[in-house]
């Protein structure tokens, strides 16, 4: 047994939904006042200028011949070393990319010479006449 529910209308004006009206509620401000303060009086300083140290040559160096080349060895290996992995680098570079520009250069080749191609071939029934008519 289906039973069926029927849902009744109220007669008369819809139902209106009361607004609740908020309160003011009055704030009392505070200011504080501070007295003003009293502007001293601003004198310049004189500004010193830094002087030069003198240039003098120490009597001794702290560093002896040996000590220079030794320097200057390490110095060197680090050069090597560091120029030798930026060649590293550039050939890798080199060997990802090379095939990529190869393409776009044999695209672009393509691309141009299929251009070329549809310039010199006529393009009006007129052009096509005056073709046909000089062979």
């Amino acid at each position: 047994m289906a039973t069926s529910t029927t849902v009744q209308k109220s007669s008369g004006t819809s139902r209106r939904k009361r607004t609740v009206k908020s309160r003011v509620i009055p704030v009392e401000s505070v200011t504080k006042y501070t007295k003003p303060t009293q502007i001293e009086k601003v004198t310049e300083t004189p500004i010193e200028t830094p002087t030069k140290p003198e240039k003098v040559r120490p009597e001794k160096p702290n560093l002896t011949y040996v000590d220079y080349v030794e320097d200057a060895k390490v110095r060197w290996q680090i050069h090597s070393y560091e120029v030798n992995e930026a060649w590293q680098d550039m050939k890798k570079f080199y060997n990802f990319s090379s095939p990529y520009i190869v393409k776009a250069f044999n695209f672009s080749k393509e691309k141009t010479q299929q251009l070329i191609d549809n310039l010199n071939q006529p393009s009006t029934v007129e052009e096509v006449e005056e073709v046909k008519g000089e062979e």
